[in-house]
């Protein structure tokens, strides 16, 4: 674990390998927000029979929850992001 450890710090010391994001929790309530607005438009075009266009916004509101996630929890990121 010592040794997980002190690896992370060394990535974390060189600037062009991790970079440590703080959280945003403003920006993760906007994705959230935004993912449950795509879920209701999902539900309206599955009742109107638009199948094609509700898979498309249950994946992109699925990925917006993930959004959620990343913004909400401090963590390293691969890359200068």
């Amino acid at each position: 674990m010592l040794n997980n450890r002190s690896r992370l710090d060394w990535c974390l010391s060189k600037e062009d390998r991790l970079k440590k994001i703080p959280a945003n929790h403003l920006k993760s309530k906007e994705h959230i927000e935004k993912a449950k607005h795509d879920l209701l438009a999902t539900d309206y075009n599955l009742k109107g029979g638009f199948n094609d266009w509700a898979v498309s916004q249950a994946l992109y509101s699925t990925e917006l929850s993930l959004h959620f996630f990343r913004a909400w929890l401090p963590a390293p990121c691969i890359g200068n992001m």
